[in-house]
Parts: C-alpha cells; structure tokens; sequence
C-alpha cells in the first residue's frame, strides 16, 4: 500500500515547474561583452564534453571541443530550431560562451550539472559520460516504472536520454521532465526547475528516494494490464494503438497523460470507457468511437489538445461534464439523434469549435457546457430542450445569434450579451 505522506512529498521535492525547452530558441542573446580571457584553454576540463537536456518539447545540446563550441535546439517534431557556434572562456566552473552572432551566454557548472544563461532563460543540462550517459545503449531508455494505490498514481516514463514523471492524485496530475545519468543500477534524476532525486533499480523494482521521501516503482511486465476483460492501464510506447479485441471495457484513467499517442483502434467489443480515459493525451489526433459505446464519461477527452475532429456514434445516449473540456484544437463534432443530455462544461474551451448542431433528442444543456467557445460562431437549438444552464454559452464573442424557444429555461449569464436572442415560437 502506498504511504499517502511519501507520494505527494516525492513530487514536491521534484518541483513540477515544467521546463519549456523551445523558448531558448526565442530568446534575444545580449550584446557581447568587452573581449578578454576569464580562463585558459590549457588543460581544458572542458574539452570534448557534451551537455544535453531532453524535454517534452524538444532537446538542447551543448557540445565543447578545446576552445569551440556547438549548440543546438531541436523541436519534439525533430526540426533544428536553432544552431550557433562560438568560443568560450572559461575560470574554474564558471564559463563565458561567446556566439558568432555575437550573443554571450554564462554557466556555471557544479556535479555535472551546467546552469546555463541566455538573457533571462535559464536552464540545466547535464554531462553525457561513459558510465553515466545518455548514449543509444541505455538501458531504461523506452521504459515505464510505476506505482498505484487507488485513485492515486504515480508514473515515471524514460526514454534514451530523458523522463518526464506523472502524479495523479485525487484526479489532479502534475508533470515534470529533465534528463537522468546513470551508472549501473544507480540513476540520478534532474527535473528542469526542481532538485536531483537518485534510484536505485534491483531487480525490476526502483527505489526513488530515500528515507521519509522513498517511494518504490515497479517496471510493468505488458504493454496492458488487464482485469479480466477491462483494459485497466496501457505501459506501453507505441504512438498507434489497437486495443485487443477481447476487451470488453477501458478503466478509469486507463490512458491518461500517455503524450506519444497519436491514435487509438477501439474494438466494437468495447462497450464502456472510463472517466479520464484518454485525459491530456496531448498528441491523439484520431480516435474511433464504436457503436457499441453508449456514454462519453466525464473528461474521457480532457485535454486532448491535438483533436482536431470526432464522431460520436449513434449508440451514445448522453456527453458527460468535462468530456471535451479545453479541447482546443477540436473543429467540428457530430452529435448523433441518439444523445439526450450533454453535461456541464462538456466543451468548455473548445476555442477552435466554430459551429455545432444540437439534435432535437436533446432535452438538457448543462452549465458552462460551451463557456469560452471564443469561435463559435453558429449553434441551432431545438425547441425539445427545456433548460440550459448558468454561463452555458459565456464567453463565445463570436456568436451574434442565437434561436431558441420561448418554453426552454434560460440559466443565468447562458449567453454573451453582444448575442441577439430570436425565439422560434
């Protein structure tokens, strides 16, 4: 059983203050200083090192030769964002980096660890060595360790040179990433913004931690873990998924925050799909519903900032709160005959949704279901639903119209005072 005091402490000292690495490439290098040595090159300790850092948007990497260097910025998308070469100085661990573009950098190196300097963005990179690198035989590259106790979880991913650990808790989950070295079954994590946290791996299980802050993370033995027939959790890495087709129901939170998943199969033998399901999977683009399904859970989408588009099927009878919620890139949406009710926020923040048609099945509009749908620009409501809720449709400045009937239940501040209201009866 997890302890409830360590979980929470663990992802405190870890500082989920997500380090943005494309944001060095916008900054604006200061005017070179006045030129001078601040250190000789003569037995340099900082020839032929490297220096990485590897987030979720992308990587940096430093590379020093005697008295040269390379920096390099590439997008999570593998574009080179940014390339520059210079000189540098250096005396003791301070060093002075000067581009040709004539911009100037300052770092400070302590353990291995490079607090490097552009402008006013800073950013920790570490030393790539033999024993402890990020090199292309890492053994935790592309592994999953994990804990879960109830509703709470904790999920650290590794990938060959970086990591990014997730805390649910309470249904509420913080993010960190950052690079990791490691020395046989030794690792010491750096989270960008947060403290090192060391491990220790004996025999698939990692020790995190140490003393009151100790947690231990188990490496899952399948991509699913099933219960019976209920897909409970996906461990695995593969952008494109194809669920079994013996599966009967996908678990509460049974995808959440797997950001390298692009798509999803569903099998028509699916008939259930948890709460949270697929919440911040930031990088699904296409997802098939079948219809078997009957009910979108609450923030089954949550999140998934890369839908563009999704048919919901005929077998749907209702669209729980928060479904779609903050679905930004998310244009248009299918709402069969078959859907009744569509919940409180259900597409709260859907700022690329420009219009959508409601069914004459639909007898209820939660609250806030369309707040902030800053796009919408087009909604038919029909005269079979009878009450929409408090802010239902606040915040869409760009609907001017909206036709509604005389008999429906209008909630407080539903619609934008810059809308004109027309009554179809």
């Amino acid at each position: 059983m997890m302890n409830k005091k360590r979980l929470p402490h663990i992802i405190t000292v870890v500082s989920f203050v997500v380090f943005v690495v494309l944001g060095l490439a916008s900054v604006t290098m200061p005017s070179p200083a006045p030129s001078g040595q601040s250190g000789s090159q003569t037995s340099n300790p900082y020839a032929d090192t490297r220096w990485v850092f590897v987030g979720g948007n992308g990587s940096v990497t430093l590379t020093m030769t005697n008295n040269r260097f390379t920096f390099v910025i590439i997008s999570s998308g593998g574009t080179t964002t940014y390339n520059d070469t210079g000189t540098y100085t250096y005396s003791g661990n301070n060093i002075r980096f000067l581009f040709s573009d004539g911009g100037v950098a300052t770092a400070t190196v302590i353990d291995n660890i490079m607090t490097l300097k552009l402008g006013t963005t800073e950013t920790r990179l570490t030393k790539q060595t033999a024993s402890g690198s990020q090199t292309a035989n890492s053994p935790y590259a592309d592994t999953r360790w994990v804990i879960v106790d109830g509703n709470d979880s904790l999920m650290l991913t590794m990938t060959n040179n970086g990591f990014t650990l997730v805390q649910i808790s309470s249904g509420q989950a913080n993010n960190a990433t950052g690079t990791y070295t490691y020395s046989g079954n030794n690792i010491r994590f750096l989270p960008q913004n947060g403290n090192v946290i060391t491990a220790t791996v004996i025999d698939n299980i990692m020790t995190l931690g140490s003393g009151d802050n100790e947690v231990r993370l188990t490496k899952p033995d399948e991509d699913f873990q099933m219960d019976g027939t209920t897909l409970v959790k996906y461990y695995g890495f593969a952008a494109n998924v194809t669920i079994p087709a013996d599966v009967t129901a996908i678990g509460f939170q049974a995808f959440r925050s797997i950001t390298s998943l692009t798509s999803v199969t569903i099998p028509s033998s699916v008939t259930t799909i948890g709460i949270n399901a697929f919440r911040d999977c930031s990088s699904l683009t296409s997802i098939t519903i079948p219809s078997s399904v009957t009910s979108i859970r609450s923030s089954t989408f949550q999140g998934c900032t890369g839908l563009t588009s999704i048919t919901i099927p005929s077998s749907v009878t209702t669209i729980e709160r928060q479904a779609f919620y903050g679905c930004t890139n998310l244009r248009s949406i299918t709402i069969p005959s078959s859907v009744t009710s569509i919940g409180d926020t259900a597409f709260s923040g859907c700022t690329s949704l420009t219009s959508i048609t409601i069914p004459s099945s639909v007898t209820s509009i939660g609250g806030q279901t369309f707040l902030g749908c800053t796009n919408l620009r087009s909604i038919t409501i029909p005269s079979s639903v009878t009450s929409i809720g408090d802010r239902a449709f606040a915040g869409c400045i760009s609907l001017t119209s909206i036709t509604i009937s005389r008999r429906t239940t209008i909630g407080n501040n539903a619609f934008p005072s810059t809308a004109r209201i027309t009554y179809s009866d």
